[in-house]
């Protein structure tokens, strides 16, 4: 899989929070398949994806997205409308929601 994605700071504050999440989703978790949390988790926007297989992405193709819709980058505080699980097993086509969340009404 090919991407493009802007990559951000973490802080001890955030540590935290994924540490929670990722007790949460493991609690109980008993068998050998059990992995401690990589950390830092890196926190970051994944503005596109494409299948590598004849891929054109291009850091100038990136660009010219960023500035048809700079909103992108903005730093704007954002409202989060949901939230959604893939299976990100196969090709993109292949992909699956799982579930979706709103969050709100």
């Amino acid at each position: 899989m090919a991407w493009i994605e802007v990559t951000l700071a973490t802080s001890s504050d955030h540590e935290a929070l994924v540490d929670r999440v990722y007790n949460i989703f493991h609690k109980g978790c008993c068998t050998s398949e059990c992995k401690p949390r990589a950390s830092p988790w890196l926190p970051h926007l994944s503005l596109a994806y494409d299948n590598p297989d004849g891929t054109n992405f291009s850091p100038a193709k990136m660009l010219r997205l960023v500035s048809k819709f700079p909103s992108l980058l903005d730093i704007t505080e954002r409202r989060i409308m949901a939230i959604s699980l893939w299976k990100t097993e196969g090709r993109m086509e292949e992909w699956k929601c799982l579930d979706r969340s709103k969050l709100t009404d």
